[in-house]
């Protein structure tokens, strides 16, 4: 019984998901490596949604990172689509590797002071937010000020969309020095998809009055898989 009733709830949680559309679309091809990519999110079903998102960037693909809450100590972009890039005769997905950027020695000192004058103003910003929203545990307020500021609205049977530059090569981790890019062959061809994944832990670091504010709304968990755009992208 108890297989059954783990079976049943499986497929309502995909019928309930596949109620929210996802889709990629390239609206200009500016070279080899960059895009200019539409991401759009239809919710076709009856209920209300409240999704994080952050339209600022995406992610690279890492088989640990999906639905990873991730640490904001390098203010890390969790909630930005990933991108899956897959090899278009075995379909598989690549996984990205980490880089830094190259910096001369005499641009050090100047890229350090710059870095720590970030920390400071953001150490500034997220002790007035843990004020505000009265959050004791700074490491939870920096939580909570990524949540809320990248939580959309998206009620029944409307659709949420935006225009953004993907670039293969340099996906930014951050807004920092660190990005991901892909190590792919020559003239072979490449399809990309895109997936967005929620875990519901990341909810627990809302105030009482932050989820009362959406009581309206279901707040989405799980992950919706984009189309997948063909034969778009040949290094």
């Amino acid at each position: 019984m108890k297989k059954y009733l783990i079976l049943i709830n499986i497929l309502f949680f995909n019928i309930a998901y596949t109620q929210i559309k996802y889709n990629i679309s390239i609206k200009e091809k500016i070279n080899t490596n960059q895009f200019i990519i539409k991401i759009e999110l239809n919710n076709l079903s009856n209920n209300s949604y409240v999704i994080p998102v952050d339209t600022t960037g995406f992610k690279a693909f890492y088989p640990d990172e999906m639905c990873w809450i991730g640490s904001t100590e390098s203010i890390y972009k969790y909630f930005s689509p990933t991108i899956l890039l897959q090899n278009s005769i075995n379909n598989k997905n690549i996984e990205a590797y980490s880089r830094s950027y190259d910096l001369s020695e005499e641009s050090i000192p100047r890229v350090e002071k710059y870095l720590d004058s970030i920390a400071q103003k953001r150490k500034i910003l997220i002790q007035d937010w843990a004020n505000k929203e009265n959050i004791k545990d700074i490491k939870i307020a920096e939580k909570n000020f990524y949540l809320t500021k990248n939580l959309v609205i998206l009620k029944s049977k409307q659709s949420f969309s935006y225009n953004i530059l993907l670039d293969i090569s340099n996906i930014k981790r951050s807004d920092l020095l660190s990005f991901d890019s892909y190590l792919i062959s020559p003239n072979l061809e490449y399809n990309f998809s895109s997936v967005i994944c929620i875990d519901n832990k990341i909810y627990n670091y809302l105030t009482k009055r932050q989820k009362d504010k959406y009581k309206k709304y279901k707040f989405f968990t799980g992950q919706i898989v984009s189309n997948k755009i063909e034969s778009n992208y040949k290094h």
